[in-house]
């Protein structure tokens, strides 16, 4: 008997990761530009200079960058299966 593994290969479908990925960066464009055009608004409201404003965005697309590939990391860990 012949035991020897075999190299079976996955295919995946490369469609809907494709849409995934452009929905992914056109929502996180799309945040960005809202969030730049909400600045002097959000400069009136929290009493805070136009620069710390920036500052704060900057964060929170760092953030949200980060944390989409763990999330997606967490969630293949720990599938509902």
């Amino acid at each position: 008997m012949d035991t020897a593994p075999t190299n079976a290969t996955k295919t995946y479908k490369t469609g809907p990761i494709l849409a995934a990925l452009i929905i992914g960066a056109f929502v996180s464009l799309l945040t960005e530009s809202l969030l730049q055009n909400a600045l002097p608004s959000l400069t009136t409201v929290s009493h805070v200079s136009y620069t710390t404003i920036q500052w704060l965005l900057t964060a929170y697309l760092l953030v949200i960058g980060v944390l989409a590939p763990i999330t997606g990391l967490l969630q293949q860990w720990f599938t509902t299966r």
